[in-house]
């Protein structure tokens, strides 16, 4: 049970690390790393003192667990960002959508390569999570906080696909990583990916993306194509 808890207490500052990365806060740097760190510790503090009420559950209790970090993080990132609902959900949403693709890498890695042994899902979802996170905070934060500030509207409809992605993700993610690995799923999920990225309004935006990220795109003509 030791590596669950270290493991569960690591995810709570990875959740909050990324709350602070990707919000606009309303408040100063300072208040907003407070609330972020102060969060963090308080789900460490609470999940120490019933971790033993936890451990007959053992792997079970992954549902519960990161259901919970990821609602406490929703919360979180409400109180934070200064930007509207349907923008503040679509970065939330996408950000949980990156959590469920690690959570699935790590579960079928295990699966595939060391006999689904949980403590190794535990051990490739932690360095990959943070290593993801860092790779953010380096390479791409100034491009998606630009690219998301250029984007006047359609953040309902986007909100409503990533919300529908979500779901779907929620349920094959958790089940291969606290129940079954299940081959047939990977199909599946690859397919969804497949489908959100390249249908109806998600081509265009994927398209517009790929050569905003090329630099290809001057602004002024992506202003233009959003419109």
């Amino acid at each position: 049970m030791e590596y669950f808890t270290e493991s569960i207490i690591i995810l709570y500052c990875l959740h909050s690390w990324a709350a602070y990365l990707l919000c606009r806060s309303r408040f100063e740097k300072m208040t907003t790393v407070f609330l972020c760190a102060g969060t963090a510790v308080v789900e460490s503090a609470v999940f120490l003192i019933f971790a033993d009420l936890l451990e007959p559950y053992g792997a079970q209790v992954v549902y519960g667990m990161f259901a919970l970090t990821l609602a406490i993080s929703a919360i979180l990132y409400l109180v934070l960002s200064e930007e509207s609902f349907p923008r503040t959900m679509f970065i939330l949403l996408s950000y949980v959508q990156l959590f469920l693709i690690i959570i699935f890498v790590s579960a079928a890695v295990s699966e595939i390569f060391f006999g689904g042994d949980v403590r190794v899902k535990a051990w490739i979802r932690t360095p990959l999570h943070a290593g993801v996170l860092c790779l953010y905070a380096i390479c791409f934060k100034k491009k998606v906080d630009a690219f998301r500030q250029e984007i006047r509207g359609g953040w309902w409809a986007m909100c409503l696909l990533a919300l529908l992605y979500t779901v779907y993700m929620t349920y094959v993610s958790m089940t291969t990583q606290s129940v079954s690995f299940n081959r047939s799923y990977v199909v599946l999920f690859v397919l969804l990916f497949a489908i959100a990225a390249g249908k109806g309004p998600g081509a265009c935006h994927s398209c517009i993306d790929a050569r905003y990220w090329l630099g290809d795109i001057p602004v002024s003509i992506l202003k233009t194509l959003e419109k």
